[in-house]
Order: C-alpha cells, then structure tokens, then sequence
C-alpha cells in the first residue's frame, strides 16, 4: 500500500467527486507554497539590492560586496566538492556500489578526466572562469557576466551611439516594454538589430544580431584600459575584455589583463581591424550605485565599444559515469536519483556544514537541492540552450521527449510565426531524439527535414509564416507616406514593411474602407516580397490579398526558419546551409 503523505483522503478507497476535490486541494497547496517561495526570494533578493543603494537607511557597501563575494565563493566551493567527491571519496565507497548494483572494482577505476561529452581537454585554467577550480577536469560548468559604462559607444544597424542612448532607443522601440530580472537588471528584447563583431574563426569584422540589451546599477571598482592609439573604455572589474594572449583569443577580467603580454582587438571599420598594444590598465575610482550595460550578440556573444571588443557573458554532468558504468539509457535517471539520495546530497549537506563553520555561521542554511534530471541537451550558448527533462522534483519522471525546456531560443521568442515555431520545435526534437539512443543525427537526414518544412511553408496561411512585431514611433521614421514615400535611414524593418503598406493605401484610398493604416503601438505583421519593396507588412488577420505584394518564400524561410536551426546544424559539426539546402561533396 503506498503512503501519501499530504493527502487527507485515501485515493484507494474514495468518490472521484472526493478525488478530484483533493487533487485541487493539493494544487492549490503546491501553489501556495511555489509563491510562497517565490515572493521569499524576491525579498530577500530586493534587500541585498537595498544594502548596495545609497538611498536605503541600511546602506553598506562594505555588506553589499561581501555578500556577492560569498556568493561567488560558494558556488566555486560547491564545485570543488562536487569534484572532489567524483575524484576518489565515490571511488572508495564500495558499500555504496553494492548499494547501486554497480561493479565495485570498475567504479574504482572511474576517472573523471575520461569520456568527457563536452570537451576532452583540461580545462584552461589560465581563463578567469576556470581559475577558481582545483584540478584539471571538473563535472560542472559555470560561466560569469558583467558591463561597461554608459558612454561607452557602440555600432547598432551602422549607427553609433552611447550604449546608454541604444537602452533608451530600444526601449522605445520595444513598446517600453521592460523585463526586471530578480536581482533588478533591467533587460530588453531586441530584434532585427545588429552590431559590429570579431569573428575569431574566419578573423573578420561581421554583422551578428543584438538579442538584448540589459542595464542594472552597481557600486564596484571601476577600470580603464587605454590602447597604444589612445582608444578607452571604462569597465566593471569583473567584466571580460577581448584580448589576444600568445596568439590566442581570450575572454580575461579587466583586473586580470596583462599589458606586457595581452594585446587587444581594436575596430576600425566595416572591415578592418587591428590589434594593438594596451597602453595601460588601471583601476580608476569607484562606479557609484551608477547604471551600466551590456548587450547579449548571437553567436560571438563579444561586440565592440569604444572600437574595442569585449564579451558579455551547475549542471553536474553525469554522463561521463554512466556511460564508464555501462548504465542503460533507460536506467540512467534512477541511478543518478539514487547516487543523489544515498550518498552525494549528504555529502554535499556536510560540505555546507563545514563551510559554515568554517564563517563561523551559527547554522548551515544552504542546501543543494536536484530539481531536475535532462538526457539530452543542446547548450546554444549561455542561457540558450534545449533539454529534455526526464526527470522533475515536481512531476517525477516523465516520458522520452514529453517536456523539452527552452531558454533564450527563437522558438519561445513571441515575434516567431507559429509555423516557424512548430518547424524549430520539430528538428531540436528530432535531435534529441537520435542523442536518446547515442546516434548523431545524419547531414542527409537535417537536410530532408529542412526540406519539408521549405515546402510545406508555401501551403500555410500567411499570418503563420509572418513575424509579428509592435510598432514603436512611426512617425520618428516614417516623415511621409502620402504621395511620397520618406523614411529616414536606420529605419527598422517591420516599420519600413508598415510604411510600405501605408503608403499604398494613402496612394489607393478606395481600400481604406475595407483596411486600416498601421499606427503607432500596433502589432503588425510583416514578410518579405519579390518586387522593388523588399519586405511588407499588414495588420493580423487582415491581409489585403487585393493589393500585397508576392511573399518571397526564400527569404522568409531563410529568415525564419533556417537562419536560427543553422547555429544548430553548425553545433553538430556540419556546414550551415544556403536557402537552396545544398551541400557539397567534399564535406564528406
């Protein structure tokens, strides 16, 4: 008889009117406690935000900065425990491999520097994010962000601006829509925009697209680098900067910069570069509860301020035991769940108790917890990436490829046309699918798929196969659509497709009776076309048949479809494809 431990009636033996009234109950209490927890973090998050703004009665900078000291520390702590554990304590364990049915003698031999599923090498130790781990390998991955000041210049769509004015420009842009993180950045989604980037593979200057832009105040050192040309910028210490160490690039903190031995990306213009000498390096004064910013690039994640590049910025891996383990597929949850409750959740609980004791804390209140187990994973980049969850602390396991999680992906963008989103959806979950069973996906096979969708797109309706983006100020781009068609330069796309369609009407107003001009705070819909004005836009479900240009099939597959899947055939090693879906021989 199982026992239940929340449930106030005996599932067994009860009405389905009584079960379906406890199963509400207990939602509600789930509920309850998940906004409880919530709202407890929110708290506690907006004290510590409080301590390090002057204008709080309980102003410290001194407190502010401990606490994101400790926070730094304990996480690299918990790192180094977690691979301590796998780097002999779980070898020596054999009682516990009885425990799990695993062969002792092989689990002795396990060696976490061997099969590993996202790089073979040793960890470069020399970089700031992998300088905190004690040995060469490590199970987890940790990554770090932070920005540069608000006059810092930047390129967006060939025009230059302070990355304080590009905040407000695209918040404009985007409605003055705003996301507030829960440690109070401010974060605004951005698309069709670019900025200039290196490109350190094919060493060139390139458009890569402006994902968001993000701001949020600090009061921390504050760093200038001076180039042998007299270029500069002013930093956050920890931020990363771009620069060339042995012929190498390398993201390194602006604290950690080297001027005798690092030498940094300077831009020139559309397609030049140098890398010069650093002039110097130095910590200037403070940055003074003061905003500043920073904005996530596809691809690169590096863009150029001030002409100069700099980058914007714990899973535990278990494959590499399983796989020495030879766990089955299907078993592989159920070990780690039980590897977890037997023995590496209770080591990690006395971890926490000696680091607290080790402050002098009169109680440990930190607790590792496993909320989540993924089989596949497809990591874009930070915080972008696809995994398929087969295991959750809430909903138990769960069946092969019935939750998939998104984060940062075009495929949960809302702009993204329903039929684009279904055909992403499909491929990453075709890809996972062939890792379930350990088989890379074929070239072949991502090309016909491709394929598929480029054909079934020309039988969708033509309001799933459009972006949808919200107008910003019309009238700042747009000086005339009567007789004369006048945008200003720097004109974003979906507003020049609006002023296509005005225009047209304002040209041919027999149509207004039947449709109406796109405004100011509209959400339009907007595509590509054959003819002479390349893209045009409509309101949703109102598309004027009797007068829209031809739908350039192509280029919105291209753009919607193919563009963002491409960054996912490249991860799996093969060559991004044109719109044609051709491949060549000699790949192969």
């Amino acid at each position: 008889m199982p026992e239940y431990k929340y449930a106030k009636v005996d599932p067994e033996n009860c009405s389905i009117e009584e079960l379906e009234n406890e199963v509400k109950r207990l939602q509600d209490l789930v509920d309850y406690y998940d906004a409880k927890q919530d709202s407890e973090k929110a708290f506690i998050n907006s004290v510590y935000g409080a301590i390090a703004s002057k204008w709080f009665f309980g102003y410290n900078l001194e407190v502010a900065r401990s606490i994101t000291l400790q926070g730094q520390d304990l996480n690299h702590f918990s790192e180094n425990s977690i691979n301590r554990y796998f780097n002999g304590i779980f070898q020596q364990n054999a009682e516990l491999h009885a425990k799990l049915g695993i062969d002792h003698e092989r689990a002795s031999q396990f060696d976490i520097s061997k099969g590993r599923i996202s790089n073979n090498g040793k960890l470069p130790k020399h970089l700031p994010e992998y300088s905190h781990i004690e040995g060469d390998y490590s199970l987890c991955c940790a990554g770090d962000t932070d920005s540069c000041a608000g006059n810092s210049i930047i390129e967006l769509n060939g025009r230059k601006m302070s990355i304080e004015n590009a905040f407000s420009y695209l918040k404009e842009e985007n409605d003055h829509i705003v996301l507030r993180t829960s440690n109070g950045s401010e974060v605004v989604p951005v698309e069709n925009t670019t900025t200039k980037t290196y490109d350190s593979l094919s060493k060139k200057i390139v458009d890569r697209d402006v994902k968001y832009i993000m701001r949020h105040k600090v009061s921390k050192p504050k760093w200038k680098l001076t180039t042998s040309s007299g270029k500069m910028i002013e930093v956050t210490g920890d931020h990363s900067l771009m620069v060339m160490r042995d012929g190498e690039l390398l993201s390194v903190k602006a604290c950690e910069v080297d001027p005798k031995k690092d030498k940094i990306v300077t831009y020139i213009n559309t397609q030049e570069y140098i890398i010069e000498d650093i002039e110097s390096i130095e910590q200037v004064e403070d940055f003074n509860d003061e905003y500043v910013y920073d904005i996530e690039v596809d691809d690169t994640h590096t863009f150029f301020a001030n002409d100069i590049l700099v980058h914007n910025s714990v899973y535990i891996e278990f494959g590499r035991l399983t796989n020495w383990l030879n766990i089955p597929v299907k078993d592989e949850a159920k070990f780690i769940l039980e590897l977890w409750r037997l023995d590496l959740q209770p080591y990690m609980n006395r971890c926490y108790e000696e680091y607290a004791a080790r402050f002098q804390c009169d109680e440990n209140l930190e607790n590792l917890e496993l909320e989540k187990l993924c089989r596949t994973a497809i990591l874009y980049a930070k915080k972008h990436y696809a995994m398929e969850e087969v295991w959750d602390e809430g909903a138990g396991f769960l069946p092969d490829l019935d939750e998939i999680v998104y984060k940062g992906l075009e495929v949960i963008q809302g702009s993204t046309p329903p039929y684009a989103r279904n055909c992403q959806k499909d491929f990453i979950k075709y890809v996972l699918g062939c890792y379930i069973n350990n088989n890379k996906p074929g070239y072949m096979d991502l090309i016909e798929r491709l394929r598929k969708y480029k054909q079934e797109m020309q039988v969708q309706p033509i309001d799933d196969i459009c972006k949808a983006q919200s107008i910003g100020d019309y009238n700042k781009y747009v000086r005339d659509d009567g007789n004369e068609l006048v945008m200003e330069s720097g004109i974003i796309i979906h507003v020049r497709g609006a002023a296509q369609y005005n225009h047209y009407l304002m040209t041919h107003k027999k149509w207004l009776r039947k449709y109406s001009r796109i405004k100011t705070g509209d959400r339009a819909k907007f595509y590509y076309t054959t003819d002479s004005r390349e893209v045009f836009a409509f309101l949703p479900n109102n598309f004027p048949i009797e007068f829209a240009p031809p739908v350039n099939y192509d280029m919105q597959f291209e753009k919607t479809i193919l563009a963002p899947l491409n960054k996912l055939v490249q991860i799996l090693g093969y060559e991004p494809l044109t719109v044609n879906l051709c491949y060549s021989d000699e790949l192969f």
